[in-house]
């Protein structure tokens, strides 16, 4: 459900207690362990870490989301002095994750599988920008060059949010792109008529 409207970016940072001028990138994910290896989640969010230090030191990283991985995480972000720089939310609500996705500048995954993440779409639907790696999954969820960056590395991933992250115009522009291609092509109206029109289609 997209919803009819997203709340302010400044309602958002007040609420989160988030200062108005960070640049602020998200990633929403489970944190996976060793007996769920195979899905990755938890060396997507260390690659966004990795990428994230290269980053101008007012830019704030958010992570929200918690499993069996997080110690992993909490490490990485000592052992690269990140703590004044990544707020580590934790288990978040899901009613309450529209807070975040409004307080953040850009939605960012360098998702290391071909898979659909229903997070990339909820970011577009409150008006953000999403930085991925390309795949087939992310080329049906994000219009590269209008509503996001697709990335064929993460020597491009890492290129690209820099460049998203320093051109708050083209950031913006791309965020309202965004939440249009979501009501367009991805919301629950949208998908209900196109089910709709399959099950009255009695040339089938």
């Amino acid at each position: 459900d997209v919803g009819s409207s997203v709340p302010s970016r400044s309602d958002a940072r007040q609420r989160l207690g988030l200062s108005p001028s960070a640049r602020v990138t998200l990633v929403v994910s489970r944190f996976t362990g060793d007996d769920e290896a195979s899905e990755r989640k938890t060396e997507t969010v260390l690659k966004l870490l990795d990428v994230f230090c290269a980053l101008p030191p007012s830019s704030l990283l958010l992570i929200v989301g918690d499993g069996p991985g997080r110690p992993r995480i909490e490490s990485a972000i000592a052992a690269q002095g990140l703590e004044d720089r990544v707020r580590l939310v934790g288990a978040v609500a899901h009613d309450d994750l529209k807070w975040y996705f409004a307080a953040s500048d850009i939605y960012a995954y360098p998702d290391l599988l071909d898979r659909p993440r229903l997070s990339v779409l909820e970011a577009q639907a409150s008006g953000r920008p999403v930085v991925a790696l390309r795949n087939g999954s992310a080329e049906l969820t994000v219009e590269a060059g209008r509503t996001g960056l697709l990335a064929d590395d993460m020597d491009e991933f890492r290129s690209q949010l820099a460049a998203l992250v320093a051109d708050r115009a083209q950031s913006a522009a791309m965020g309202e792109a965004a939440r249009r291609y979501v009501l367009e092509r991805h919301s629950i109206d949208v998908r209900a008529g196109q089910l709709e029109e399959l099950l009255g289609d009695d040339s089938r």
